[in-house]
């Protein structure tokens, strides 16, 4: 059984294009938590065909009347709405299998920030003992509303390579200046909240290459090729303030640490 269960939750939308939805950024964290002596696991709630209907969200009422029957345009895909992924019940039954003491939960997106709630919601549920984190570019822009959510303990903010190690090392040895965690929220005896500045690596050489082998690849091919998420730098030159990328500096990976990560891809 793994110290740490990584999950990245399903997704309840109109459309989904699998191919988008590889968690890379999950298989960087565990990378980072397996060199430091923990066993971890990568569920990929998303690394499956399943996909079912499910009620239209109050919110979205409006559109009915855009769409009163099926047609053959390239709008027809919006007429049902669905749940893209495992279920949250088999998610839950993973995590209490897992045992883990410590799962994390990626929340990339706003637009799907209740289905990571909803994931932690049901691994509590289901795994009463764990403590749940959530990170992702979600939870660091608005950690007051994700940590409204009862069922999440921490979240980190930023990049969780530098993190998460320190919370799960914390954590399983009951070690106390938790607050001193890069990036880290929780709750403090008065129900504040610690709110610590989001993360940032200062050199992507000092960690591993990301633990792809947790990944479910092979379902992530395109036909009979296979295909690979290489990233070569972090954050960005820029400073849009609409994107989640202008906070962070940018910092590029050397030549021959992406060239090693893409000789591991096509072996």
């Amino acid at each position: 059984m793994p110290d740490i269960l990584l999950i990245q939750p399903p997704v309840r939308d109109f459309y989904l294009t699998a191919k988008r939805t590889i968690p890379y950024g999950l298989a960087c964290i565990a990378a980072a938590l397996k060199t430091a002596g923990f066993s971890v696991d990568i569920f990929d709630s998303l690394a499956t065909a399943k996909s079912r209907a499910v009620v239209l969200p109050a919110e979205m009422d409006y559109l009915k009347e855009y769409y009163p029957k099926p047609d053959i345009s390239p709008f027809a895909l919006f007429h049902h709405f669905k749940h893209f992924g495992y279920s949250f019940e088999h998610i839950g039954k993973i995590a209490r299998e897992s045992g883990a003491f410590l799962i994390g939960i990626s929340s990339l997106f706003t637009a799907y920030g209740s289905e990571a709630e909803t994931t932690a919601r049901i691994v509590k549920k289901f795994h009463p003992n764990c403590l749940v984190v959530l990170g992702g570019h979600h939870p660091t822009a608005f950690p007051e509303k994700v940590m409204e959510c009862e069922a999440v303990d921490f979240v980190l903010r930023g990049e969780g390579e530098v993190g998460m190690p320190l919370l799960a090392k914390a954590i399983r040895n009951s070690e106390s200046g938790i607050e001193n965690i890069p990036g880290i929220v929780f709750r403090k005896p008065d129900k504040s909240l610690h709110i610590g500045e989001p993360a940032i690596m200062d050199n992507p050489e000092d960690y591993p290459l990301p633990a792809m082998d947790l990944v479910k690849n092979s379902f992530y091919r395109r036909g009979k090729r296979g295909g690979a998420v290489i990233v070569a730098s972090r954050g960005c030159p820029m400073k849009c303030s609409y994107c989640s990328l202008s906070s962070s500096k940018y910092r590029r990976r050397s030549v021959e640490s992406v060239i090693r990560e893409i000789e591991i891809a096509v072996t």
